[in-house]
């Protein structure tokens, strides 16, 4: 198991009076298991709305299966702290992780067919 932690600034899009880009304090934890490698992050925006009160949790698991690589990807927010903006974040959150989610099984797909 191997865990690192990074801050770096990322571009933004407009809503919620976001700023252009935002620090972010991901902390990874990459596990290798017999017939899979586990890459867990948390993460939590520090120039944004709300950004103090959840953490974004993802977890992608890649298994062999088969003849081929079967990817999973698993995400939620977790709130220290109430907000009524709690749905919205939630449902943003989910659709941006869905897109890195579809590019990174594109990746994995081109790096098992090359």
């Amino acid at each position: 198991v191997k865990m690192v932690v990074a801050v770096p600034k990322i571009p933004l899009p407009p809503p919620f009076g976001c700023p252009p880009q935002t620090r972010v304090t991901t902390t990874y934890r990459v596990a290798r298991r017999r017939n899979c490698v586990v890459l867990e992050s948390s993460s939590e925006s520090h120039d944004v709305p709300f950004g103090g009160y959840f953490t974004v949790q993802e977890r992608n698991v890649i298994r062999s299966d088969g003849d081929g690589v079967l990817f999973e990807k698993s995400v939620g927010c977790h709130f220290v702290r109430g907000t009524m903006l709690k749905k919205i974040i939630e449902s943003e959150t989910h659709k941006k992780c869905a897109k890195i989610g579809q590019l990174l099984a594109q990746e994995v797909d081109r790096a098992v067919g090359a």
